[in-house]
This record gives structure tokens, sequence and C-alpha cells, in this order.
């Protein structure tokens, strides 16, 4: 029998997803992905792995590769999980024939996936974002009227990526020159300017169900662990959020506290699962699971407000072995999902490799 059906483009997010469903079920998973998640057909999360073309060319071959799946039943749930996998689910959830869980409509989802978009829309609803200028092109950018609304140093950054990618502090501008403008390579479509603010970065998750937001939690990186913490403005934004846009399915939402004011502010928007996703079910908050009706034990809104989940391989970690290796509540199952797995192979690697360079720093500076 076929639980799951993972819609989607990113390979980290698909095994974040993978790792939360685990906690609750061990139904069979089918990831309908692309070159970038077919590593994951190595990991003993996934049943298997169809490669295909989220841009709109496999729409046809989409449907008729889910709907004719061995194992489909009344109770299998296609969960598209970033937003490549929303807007193929999207364009022909019409002609699909298990239950899709919850995610925002076209419009919606594009204005949150839109740095600008974001900022306008929390613009309209007086909710605190960096004074932004849209530059558009980077050959657009006047270096000297920029700084003089933003300031040095200002943070330039693409409207529709993700994971950092094409951002920079820039302090001046001969770097701006030498990294963006006169780099070939530096190609990543509409930029925006933001003013920068020295300060703490915090993020929060949430799961809305139509504009009613459903749970909630406050994340921040504190070295090798994601700690989770109560925050009761950032809650109320995310309510504001979810009630005005009518938002519906999860979301991750950036922001940073002003070190000297201790103001929020709101810096960007992923209306989709995050990079971090199991870190909060490890946490008890399993935000796979309330969103395909799994948690459903409340209709009041659920908020994750403390818990830590180190973010290294479990491997990695002694005091967690006993619990990862013995275990049977739905955190150890997590632990041994994320270490005891093939595909989690490469990221313990890169982590001893990572430790060694550290040792090896050290061990030259003293």
């Amino acid at each position: 029998m076929v639980g799951f059906i993972l819609v989607g483009r990113s390979k980290l997010i698909a095994h974040q997803v993978l790792q939360s469903i685990r906690c609750f079920s061990t139904k069979k998973c089918v990831l309908v992905g692309h070159q970038e998640t077919k590593i994951l057909r190595w990991s003993l999360l996934v049943r298997q792995h169809f490669p295909i073309d989220l841009e709109g060319g496999d729409d046809q071959a989409f449907v008729k590769l889910v709907n004719s799946l061995p194992g489909i039943t009344s109770e299998t749930v296609l969960i598209p999980f970033d937003c490549d996998g929303i807007k193929m689910v999207r364009r022909v959830a019409h002609r699909l024939k298990m239950r899709i869980s919850p995610v925002p409509d076209l419009p919606t989802l594009e204005m949150f996936d839109d740095k600008w978009t974001f900022h306008e829309f929390c613009g309209r609803n007086n909710l605190s974002t960096p004074p932004t200028i849209f530059i558009g092109a980077k050959s657009n950018l006047d270096f000297d009227k920029v700084i003089t609304e933003l300031g040095l140093p200002f943070i330039l950054k693409p409207t529709n990526w993700s994971g950092s990618r094409g951002v920079y502090l820039m302090s001046s501008k001969k770097q701006f020159e030498k990294t963006v403008l006169n780099h070939a390579d530096y190609d990543h479509g509409d930029l925006i300017a933001q003013k920068y603010i020295d300060g703490a970065d915090i993020g929060f998750n949430l799961l809305a169900f139509n504009g009613r937001l459903s749970a909630f939690g406050i994340q921040q990186r504190r070295g090798p662990e994601m700690i989770f913490l109560p925050f009761p403005e950032l809650e109320a934004m995310a309510t504001k959020i979810c009630l005005v846009s009518g938002y519906n399915g999860p979301m991750n939402v950036d922001a940073r506290v002003d070190k000297e004011t201790g103001k929020v502010f709101l810096l960007e928007s992923n209306p989709r699962f995050w990079a971090n996703t199991a870190a909060s079910a490890f946490c008890g908050m399993n935000f796979v699971a309330r969103c395909i009706g799994q948690d459903v034990s409340e209709q009041d809104v659920r908020t994750l407000v403390d818990g830590a989940c180190n973010m290294r391989s479990p491997l990695l970690v002694p005091f967690l072995w006993g619990r990862m290796l013995f275990g049977k509540d739905q955190q150890s199952r997590l632990l041994r999902a994320r270490a005891l797995n093939p595909y989690a192979a490469g990221t313990l690697v890169k982590e001893l490799s990572q430790a060694g360079i550290k040792f090896a720093n050290r061990t030259r500076r003293n």
C-alpha cells in the first residue's frame, strides 16, 4: 500500500518531510521529483523515485503516473513539499484521484515566494520589514542612491531564489562591481536591496487551514542545536499573515531582531515546508502529521515554545545513541531515520570532513 506520494524538486526538503512521516507511519512513500532528488532513491524512506519535468512539460505524464501507481488507496495522500511541487499539483489537481495535502493557491504562493511582493504585502498590513528598494536587473542598481536610502552595509538579494543563493552583504561599491555587476556568473533575475539589520536571526513555522492558524513554532539556531522558544509578537504576526491572506498549508518565515531596539523585522517567507521541518517533529510538533490530518487532537492553535534538536548526525552525538537504538517513541524513530539510512551517510561524511578541517585549523594555530 502506498501511503504517501511526495512531489517536488528539493532533495533537502524532501528528506525532511520523509523523516517527519517516519515518526508516525511506516507506509510506503513514493517520490516524484527531479534530477536533484534522484539521490533519494537510495534512501530507505523511499520505495520508488520517478524523475519528471516539474515545469509543465510532463503534466499529462505526471497525472497518468500518480493515478496508476500500484497500491494507491483512498487513504493515500499526495504531499507537494516545495514550491515547484505545489505549482505542478495545482495545475492538475482536478485530474488527480487521491487526497492532496493543504497548499496555497497559485496567486498566494507567488506572492509569498517573491521577496519583493512579500515586502509589499507586509507594508499593506502593517507588518515590519526593513526598508527595501526594488532594483530589477543588476545593471539598474544606482549604488550612490541605494546607500543614501539604506546606508552601508546593505543586503542585496534575488527576489525568487532560496537557500541564500545570490545574497550579499554589500560593504562597498568595489565589492558590488566585482561580485555582482561585472561577474558573468551572477545571473539571478530581479534583485532587491534591503537595509541591513544588525541583530539575531529568528524564524517561525506555521500551518494554516484557509486563513486559520493551526500550528506555530518559533525557532533559532544556537550552535549545533535548533531551539524553540516563546515569542508572542511573532505569533501575532503569524496569525495576521494567515488571516489577511487566507493562507492554506505550511509556511516558514525568516525574521531578525534588532539588537539595539529589540524590534522584529520580517525578511522573507517560504510558502512550503522548510529545510529543518524534522527538527520541529523531534521536539513534539510534527507539522507534516498535522498537515495531513494525523494530529488533529484539538481545534485551538498548537504552539511549539520549548525544546531543542541537535542538528548534527545522531551518530556523532553519543548521548542520543541509546534512544536511537532502543527507543520506541516517535523521536526515536526519527533519530533512526536520520542516522541509519544510506542517504544520511553523505551528510555524516560532510560533517566529519568539516570537523576534521576545524581540528586541523586549531592544531595549526596552537
